[in-house]
């Protein structure tokens, strides 16, 4: 009986130690689990704290490129502004110089067609003068002595 009362207590002990050594376990897959919880949140908060200064980052990058885009369109404006009013600049001096010729060529075709005119009204007066001769000398021409008719 004895061997058997000191395997009971044997056995006793043992069935003590496993329960001992699954709370343990048990135990140690729990603090293994927690520590696994505390690491994924870790590297939760690690990576959403990545994007976030990512996100900040682009953010800041996009506005500067935006900065960037609105000057260069503001350049262009300016430039094609500058472009416009030299052209009209340009063109108003051209139209200038061009009038200026073509009232210079409207000047000297008038003086043209007066001095023609004057001469036209010159002939008919001197023809007028030379009928009116004629017809105190009766019909003949009058001439110089030095003409060659005598």
């Amino acid at each position: 009986r004895r061997r058997k009362d000191t395997m009971e207590q044997v056995m006793a002990k043992v069935k003590v130690g496993q329960l001992r050594t699954q709370k343990r376990r048990e135990e140690e897959e729990l603090d293994r689990l927690r520590n696994l919880r505390y690491h994924v949140r870790l590297r939760n908060r690690q990576n959403n704290s990545a994007e976030t200064i990512q996100r900040y980052y682009r953010g800041h990058i996009g506005r500067r490129a935006a900065g960037l885009w609105r000057e260069h369109t503001l350049r262009k404006q300016a430039s094609h502004a500058l472009y416009l009013a030299c052209s009209t600049t340009i063109s108003r001096h051209w139209r200038g110089y061009k009038g200026r010729q073509d009232a210079e060529e409207l000047r000297r075709e008038m003086a043209e067609f007066i001095l023609a005119m004057r001469q036209v009204d010159l002939d008919a007066k001197r023809g007028a003068i030379r009928n009116q001769k004629r017809k105190k000398n009766g019909g003949q021409m009058y001439f110089h002595r030095n003409s060659s008719n005598r």
